[in-house]
């Protein structure tokens, strides 16, 4: 999991299970902490809004709401590639 997060330019997050909470969540917390550098993470599609917004309450009211900056939400593949490429252009 850490050399995955290592390599990577940017994540991306598609419906999933546990395993794939843990590697959002390692991600993100990582971003948050400033262990990693900033990088895009995007969810594709619904499936993990809830968890999100759930997580982005929290954040709201603890004064973290900077936090969620760096989760970005698309409907689908294209629209992934499209905010993908735009992301990696300002970096």
């Amino acid at each position: 999991l850490l050399k995955l997060i290592e390599l990577g330019d940017a994540y991306i997050v598609l419906k999933g299970g546990t395993g794939t909470l843990v590697e959002f969540a390692t991600v993100w917390e990582y971003m948050n902490k400033s262990v990693i550098k900033e990088k895009p993470i995007i969810l594709v599609g619904e499936f993990w809004r809830p968890i999100v917004n759930i997580l982005k309450k929290e954040l709201m009211n603890e004064g973290l709401k900077e936090f969620i900056k760096f989760v970005t939400f698309v409907k689908s593949p294209n629209e992934c590639i499209n905010s993908l490429k735009v992301k990696l252009d300002t970096m």
